[in-house]
């Protein structure tokens, strides 16, 4: 699941972050067009013992229904300081395509 060893999961390491957008247009269909291409693009960046994984919710967005993006970074080691190591770089390497002005483009204005 993270492309590691067995050996090499021995640890692990986390962090989410919830992402909402202010742009009332934003509606599930451009959220999931661009989960979809931001997936599409990750999935193309080398990362080893780490997992980048985004979820598609609804969320209360400036007091109103909408729906919010969870951006979950897992990375795992053989020690408590690899498991650290693996999700630093994993945030590091997706973070990049999160903030791609281009994606961003297709949840909404780019807000």
């Amino acid at each position: 699941e993270m492309d590691a060893e067995p050996e090499d999961a021995a640890c692990g390491a986390g962090s989410y972050i919830d992402l909402l957008t202010r742009d009332p247009a934003a509606d599930f269909e451009r959220l999931e067009r661009w989960i979809r291409a931001v997936t599409e693009t990750l999935r193309a960046v080398p990362a080893k013992a780490s997992r980048v994984e985004l979820v598609l919710r609804r969320a209360w967005v400036n007091e109103a229904p909408g729906y919010g993006t969870t951006w979950f970074v897992e990375g795992c080691g053989a020690t408590p300081r690899r498991a650290r190591q693996a999700w630093n770089e994993a945030l590091l390497l997706s973070l990049p395509v999160i903030m791609d002005p281009q994606l961003m483009e297709l949840r909404g204005s780019g807000r």
